[in-house]
């Protein structure tokens, strides 16, 4: 049996999470067996998670973000794993320092509740110009809660100061810049390399 390899991608929104990871999946399945999952979870438990989103502040919505993270991880992604497969999560830890801390709980607290999770093998995280993220935000039809109060420079430095505390905790990070569409295929092919070495 493969090795089950755990990654992670996460970024600002507009960073072109979807895009890069439905194309990474699709270049993995024909060498690996490949589950993709996300946060919040496709669960109703997720969804309520998701709904409240704006409405409970601070350490109430880092405490639901943890149950979620908590069931997905039990229920999901370790058992994934453990048969053998890649998985692919849109959103893990680094979105809850971003989130949560730009709510107002503090990093120590957020470590707190994640840090007895399992890392991912491979935490990627995308970034793009502030501009080419507004300008993408804008073809949107609905914001949610965090991306009309934040300003897309705010969330790239918030991940620039997430990567910087998890790498203390010696979390190491990959950083893709997609500005434009050969970005993204080489971040692609990048990540494929990685993640079929780590596979071995």
């Amino acid at each position: 049996m493969k090795k089950g390899v755990f990654v992670s991608i996460d970024g600002p929104n507009g960073s072109g999470k979807s895009f890069f990871i439905e194309n990474l999946v699709k270049k993995l399945d024909g060498y690996f067996s490949v589950y993709q999952t996300k946060e919040p979870t496709p669960t109703a438990f997720g969804e309520f998670v998701k709904k409240n989103e704006g409405g409970l502040k601070g350490i109430q919505y880092a405490h639901l973000i943890w149950a979620d993270r908590y069931y997905h991880m039990e229920k999901y992604i370790l058992p994934e794993l453990a048969s053998g497969k890649i998985v692919i999560s849109d959103r893990f830890i680094d979105s809850s320092f971003v989130l949560q801390g730009f709510d107002g709980v503090p990093y120590e607290k957020i470590w707190e509740l994640n840090s007895l999770f399992q890392f991912p093998d491979l935490s990627i995280i995308l970034v793009a110009d502030p501009n080419i993220l507004t300008d993408r935000l804008s073809k949107r039809d609905m914001l949610s809660a965090f991306e009309k109060q934040m300003t897309r420079q705010q969330e790239i430095d918030g991940y620039k100061k997430a990567v910087q505390f998890l790498e203390s905790k010696n979390i190491s990070h990959i950083i893709y810049s997609n500005n434009t569409m050969d970005d993204f295929k080489n971040n692609i092919e990048d990540s494929f390399r990685r993640i079929c070495a780590l596979a071995r």
